[in-house]
Order: structure tokens, then C-alpha cells, then sequence
């Protein structure tokens, strides 16, 4: 089970045109050296695709090559800088120039070459996945970069972006002959000119009416929206997206699709989709009303529990619920057959090995015997970072030596707030050193995240609700027997739901002092963990459970009932 470079072409070549389902995101999280993902976005498509494979469907995934990948964080001076991070393209890829396609951009042919690796599940079925590339020498110098770095450059780089996934993601479909796809799934209103391609290849070459060809598309086309935050929704300037491109390679005739003043790409994938969903319940109230009159449900995702869950903790679920990998609906009765002793000692190496890791990428020493709080994250404003130190006289006062924290994140690069946010949370880690034993670690990747969620005690998240969409980073933590500390948003609000002993609440304030109810909540936690370790193993236990449905086995078994199910047009 893994990623991988392909051995036979011809044999991935069948494979692709035999898929069913094409599913489309301007990032995946494959494995830590593969650098086309930036977080929870990227890394909820590949833990999808990962399951798919697990679940032996016929998806194929699409998205952008990201020479450059998103960014490697480097921390001067106290500030995140960013750099570079290319990734062996060789070592995982190979070009498939039957599919080689093009489009017009800026007055300019652009050429685009996939090129393919692939996921192999648990049962050998392999999913394969189209990196699309315009680094090519037949493209003018200035477009061969279009491809380099994920969310890369301003509104313009970001449309090029955009139509290369969504509309060349079409024609490299068509062009390697895949007749049998039947649903294009849009992993986020980036991928939303693929619709939109097929309203100019039918009107081209079929000549339907522009209300037929609206429906014929629809029913091949679903879609996701990951944000309730209105600046994650893509907008373009119709004037600037006619510089981008031609009238007769454009589908110019129903762009108003997208809405009458600007290119809104979350109204194009509404309007030109079947089915709609938010990634969870209440993420589904918040987008109907941020798009009243659609029609929006809601499946709340999941995590690929054998990419995150630590080998001691597989062990030990293999031992006493040996069918967990192939049906994760078992670890509902988690709690009532696991030893708790085993599952301490399991975790006991999980945050030997964390600890090790902190040690490695910090130098910094964290004692093995004190509670360890964990936060890792995109560091956008919302999702308040620093609450943790709004009052740092009370929080020396609960810690005294008995929690440590652990912090790792990015900053998008153009999100100053967040990095001045970072910058803040840094500065505390050396302050306050030898009063409290908090550490950041810098480079947050895919390794970073499955050491930090599979070794701490509890996980930490304080959105201000009802800003996220989801969050999956809890779920991981769960996997591994590690409760959670959260305000109620996202994917927490179904979670202490569904089993209160899974963890703690932090109560959002009408005056936003949430940091009362989160130090209140410290003080009691660390009682429990100290002085109450049975009832902790109760609260571990009760929280590995949860993975029974916090995973994307369940996610994707929905996806296949509600959203890939093929629909005829009549």
C-alpha cells in the first residue's frame, strides 16, 4: 500500500480509461516528498483517493505537477520566509504523451503533458493519478512556469491555474480516450472550468440548445465546497479572464453561470453540478446560507485511518479488532475490548517517537512523563493560534511544569496576519522557556502531522465557530487514542456528540473570551490526567472509538451512494 512510480504503462493506460469517477483538486497530499499539496485540503484528497484504492473503485485522480511545490518553511529571525521545495518528479512519475492536449492561453498555444503515479490499496487495486504539466519545450518560456508552485502568484496566475486543471483535465480525459467516466468530482470550486468545458465541446461539436447542454452537463458533475470563510471562494474579473482567453476556446456563451459581475467559480461548480456538498453538518447549514436557493448536503470527511493511526496502535487493533483496516465501523467497540494498559503502552511509543522527532528537528528535550498538548495548522487568523497565550500570568499558573506544547503550521504567503501570528506564537517558545516548555516545529508536512497527532496527549483546536469547514487533524489524533480540546465547529460539533468522553469542550463567548473557558478546561484536564489516570485511559479509549466514523472508508462509501452513482439524462 503506498505511491508509487508505475511499472507498466499499457497496464495504468486500461486502468485510467476503465475508471468511472475522475476526481479533480489543485492539491493532493500523497506522501511527504511529494510536494503537491499545502494542507487539510490537499491532504483530505489524498487520504479520498487512498480509501478509493482501499475500496478497490474505479477513480481516477487529476491535478497540477507543482514543479516547485507549495513552499518549504524556513524560520529568520523569528518570521517564516519561504523557499522553494521541488520534489524527484521522476522518482514517482512517468510523461504519458498519448494525453498530451492543449489550450489557448493569453494568445499562446499552451500545451499540457500528464504524467502518472499510483496509489496501490490494501488489496492491490490501484488508483492512478494525473499530474498535468506545461513544462514542456514546445510552450513559450514564460508558461512553462504556470505549473511550478501551488497557489502561486496573483488572481491572474491563479486563473491560469485553474482553466490548465479544470478545462485541460477535460481534454487530457478526452484525449486519452476515457469514455467511461461518468462523474467529474470538483474537490473545491478550483476545478469548476471543467464544467465548463464540456458546455463548449457539447455546444461545438454536438449543437444542442444551451438549456440541454446545461442539464447534459450537470449530470456528469458533482462538487464540494471546503470553506464557509467568503475569501476561500475564488472570484475573476471578467475582463481580465477575456485577456486569458479566446472566444472560441471559452464557453464565453454561459460564463454568467458563474454570476453576472465577476467569475465567481463557486456559483460555476453550483450551477453546473448534480449534487453539492458541505464536509460537515453544520458546515452544510453555514454554505445554504451562504448560497441560499442551492441545494447543499453534507458529508462530513475523514481520515485514511492506516496513514494515520501509529504502528503501535495497528498493532494493537489488529490483535483485539483484527478487521479494522477493511471495515472501521468495528472500532465503535473500541472501548469495550481494548486493554486499557495495552493501549497506554502503544501510546507510550507513539510519543517516545514524537518526542524523538521534537528532539531532532528543535533540539529541544520534552519530558516523557508530562502532559503534552499538541496544535498544528494552517495559521490563519480564524483559527487563533495564540489564544493559548491571551493571558500568559494564568497559563504559567496552570502549567508549573505539567503541560508542555507542542505547535507546527504554516502561513500562506501572503496572509500577514498569519504570520504575525506565528511570529507571536514563536517568540513565546523562547520567552517563556524555562517557565513553560512550548516548541515549535518548523516545515510542517505530512510527517510532521502524523508525529504530532499520533504522540501527543490531547489535541488542541479553538477556531472562532462557525469559521471551520471541518478540520481533520482531530480526527487523526483520535486515531490514535488521543482526545481532543476544541470549540464546538466543524467536524467537533458531531464528534462530542456522538460520544462526550471523547474529549472536552471550549465554550465560545458572546464577549470572545474563550481563553477563560480554554484555561478552565486546562486546569481540569490536567487533574484528570495526573491524579485520574483510569478515568484518562477511559477518555483515550472513548476517543479512538470515534474513528469508527471519522474516517474516509465511511466518507467515501457516501460518495459512492450519493454523489458517483451514475445519473442518466433523459
Amino acid at each position: 500500500m503506498g505511491f508509487y512510480k508505475p511499472e507498466n504503462k499499457d497496464y495504468i493506460l486500461q486502468i485510467i480509461r476503465n475508471a468511472n469517477i475522475a476526481y479533480v483538486s489543485m492539491e493532493i497530499g500523497l506522501k511527504k516528498d511529494v510536494h503537491t499539496y499545502s494542507g487539510g485540503l490537499g491532504i483530505l484528497a489524498g487520504d479520498t483517493l487512498y480509501s478509493s484504492a482501499d475500496l478497490e473503485l474505479p477513480v481516477v485522480g487529476i491535478t497540477l505537477i507543482h514543479h516547485k511545490g507549495y513552499f518549504r518553511q524556513d524560520i529568520i529571525e523569528g518570521r517564516q520566509q519561504e523557499e522553494p521545495e521541488p520534489w524527484d518528479i521522476d522518482a514517482y512519475t512517468i510523461a504519458l504523451p498519448e494525453g498530451k492536449t492543449c489550450l489557448q492561453l493569453q494568445g499562446r498555444t499552451v500545451h499540457i503533458l500528464p504524467r502518472v503515479g499510483i496509489i496501490v490499496g490494501e488489496r492491490r487495486h490501484i488508483v492512478p493519478i494525473l499530474f498535468l504539466d506545461v513544462a514542456v519545450e514546445e510552450n513559450h518560456e514564460h508558461d512553462r512556469g504556470y505549473t511550478d508552485r501551488l497557489y502561486d502568484g496573483d488572481s491572474r496566475m491563479r486563473a491560469i491555474q485553474e482553466a490548465i486543471l479544470g478545462i485541460g483535465g477535460k481534454r487530457v480525459l478526452r484525449a486519452l480516450n476515457c469514455r467511461n467516466i461518468h462523474t467529474l468530482h470538483m474537490n473545491e470550486g478550483h476545478a469548476a472550468f471543467a464544467p465548463l468545458e464540456d458546455v463548449r465541446y457539447l455546444g461545438k461539436y454536438y449543437g444542442f440548445n444551451k438549456p440541454k447542454i446545461h442539464e447534459l452537463v450537470k449530470s456528469g458533475h458533482v462538487f464540494t465546497t471546503h470553506t464557509p470563510v467568503p475569501a476561500g471562494h475564488d472570484r475573476f474579473d471578467y475582463g481580465m479572464l477575456r485577456e486569458l482567453f479566446s472566444e472560441e476556446d471559452f464557453a464565453w456563451e454561459s460564463i454568467d453561470l458563474a454570476g453576472h459581475y465577476e467569475c465567481n467559480m463557486t456559483y460555476l461548480a453550483l450551477n453546473l453540478s448534480r449534487y453539492c456538498n458541505a464536509v460537515a453538518k453544520k458546515h452544510g447549514e453555514v454554505s445554504r446560507n451562504m448560497f441560499p436557493g442551492y441545494t447543499i448536503d453534507s458529508i462530513t470527511n475523514g481520515v485514511h485511518l492506516p496513514t494515520w493511526t501509529h504502528t503501535a496502535i495497528q498493532q494493537l487493533l489488529d490483535t483485539h479488532l483484527p478487521s479494522w483496516r477493511v471495515e472501521p465501523g468495528i472500532l465503535k467497540h473500541a472501548y469495550k475490548v481494548l486493554p486499557h494498559n495495552e493501549l497506554r503502552a502503544a501510546h507510550a511509543q507513539a510519543k517516545h517517537d514524537l518526542l524523538a522527532f521534537v528532539k531532532e528537528k528543535t533540539g529541544r528535550e520534552l519530558s516523557p512523563d508530562v502532559l503534552t498538548v499538541g496544535f498544528a495548522r494552517r495559521f490563519a487568523p480564524y483559527k487563533r493560534a495564540d489564544l493559548l497565550f491571551t493571558d500568559i500570568e494564568r497559563l504559567r499558573s496552570i502549567a508549573q511544569q505539567k503541560i508542555q506544547f507542542i505547535f507546527a503550521g504554516e502561513a500562506h504567503p501572503r496572509d500577514e496576519a498569519g504570520k504575525d501570528i506565528l511570529a507571536k506564537v514563536i517568540r513565546y517558545t523562547q520567552e517563556l522557556q524555562g517557565d513553560i516548555e512550548i516548541v515549535f516545529i518548523p516545515d510542517y508536512n505530512i510527517e510532521c502531522g502524523q508525529k504530532m497527532t499520533q504522540g501527543c496527549d490531547l489535541w488542541l483546536n479553538n477556531p472562532i465557530p462557525p469559521k471551520e469547514a471541518s478540520g481533520t487533524s482531530g480526527m487523526k489524533a483520535t486515531a490514535n487514542a488521543v482526545p481532543n480540546l476544541s470549540t464546538l465547529d466543524g467536524w467537533w460539533i458531531e464528534g462530542i456528540t456522538k460520544d462526550p468522553l471523547a474529549g472536552w469542550i471550549i465554550e465560545h463567548r458572546e464577549d470572545e473570551r474563550d481563553e477563560i473557558s480554554l484555561y478552565e478546561q486546562l486546569e481540569r484536564i490536567t487533574h484528570i490526567y495526573y491524579d485520574q489516570p483510569e478515568r484518562w485511559s477511559e477518555h483515550m479509549v472513548h476517543a479512538l472509538s470515534l474513528a469508527h466514523y471519522f474516517n474516509t472508508h465511511r466518507m467515501v462509501q457516501e460518495y459512492e451512494t450519493k454523489a458517483w452513482t451514475r445519473r442518466i439524462y433523459n
